[in-house]
């Protein structure tokens, strides 16, 4: 290959910047035991490509920029005991939104018909809405209870879905178990697993 001809691309992902500091101009990438070497046109070049590329493999490695990152160090590190208050308050705008729905409905009774129509529009979004955040408040449930479980013991060992559960009484059939993923390491050499 000649010098000083364009060729090919690096991969920045889990780079390193090397920096010479004899010389103004030239500074290397070194990726997976390879070392490129690099020459800016002047020494402010050479800086802009370097906090560039820096700003890249940041951006790769983590999902943002380091430097514009503002840390707050009087931030009030979240509690259990405030999850729980959170939590409780979301249930308790809930039980605020499922009262007025009620009571729009009682009202709609006496509305016209021109009205009744927007209304039920609402009531409908708004079911829509109320659903959505008992999800919300059920899957935040879960996710505290699997991070700390109330008798102080978790499986982490994948859960057969082969086993034959036994019927609920009055279950409809609708209910689907879940199991618990685990990852497995891969190997290229042999299928995977559906």
């Amino acid at each position: 290959m000649v010098r000083g001809v364009r060729r090919g691309c690096v991969r920045l992902k889990g780079a390193m910047i090397g920096i010479d500091d004899e010389d103004n101009l030239t500074f290397t990438v070194t990726v997976d035991g390879k070392t490129f070497h690099f020459q800016a046109r002047t020494r402010a070049d050479r800086e802009l490509w370097i906090r560039a590329l820096e700003d890249t493999i940041q951006k790769q490695l983590y999902g943002y920029r380091v430097n514009q990152i503002q840390v707050n160090n009087d931030a009030v590190v979240p509690t259990l005991e405030s999850f729980d208050k959170k939590l409780g308050e979301a249930d308790a705008y809930l039980q605020l939104l499922i009262e007025q729905t009620k009571n729009l409905e009682v009202k709609m009774n006496s509305m016209c018909e021109e009205d009744k129509a927007h209304c039920e529009c609402i009531i409908s979004e708004t079911n829509k809405l109320m659903d959505q955040v008992k999800h919300s408040i059920v899957m935040l449930q879960i996710a505290k209870n699997t991070a700390f479980p109330v008798n102080g013991s978790y499986r982490t060992t994948s859960v057969s879905t082969d086993y034959d559960f036994p019927s609920l009484e009055g279950d409809s059939g609708s209910i689907e178990y879940g199991a618990e993923c685990e990852e497995r390491p891969r190997r290229d050499s042999q299928p995977m697993d559906n």
